[in-house]
């Protein structure tokens, strides 16, 4: 969703709406693996090139 998001209409809207996912109390996330995971959306927040996706 997020890659979508980033995509279809900008990065700044897509970290904001993973950072409400990761901070609401309504939404349960299972992890594989919790640091790989905080990781991947760290660098997903670092790196402005629009195509790179969460599961880059």
């Amino acid at each position: 969703m997020l890659t979508v998001l980033s995509q279809r209409v900008n990065r700044e809207t897509a970290v904001e709406v993973g950072d409400r996912l990761l901070n609401s109390g309504n939404v349960e996330l299972i992890h594989i693996n919790e640091e790989l995971n905080r990781r991947s959306l760290e660098i997903f927040k670092e790196i402005q090139t629009k195509n790179m996706s969460v599961v880059d």
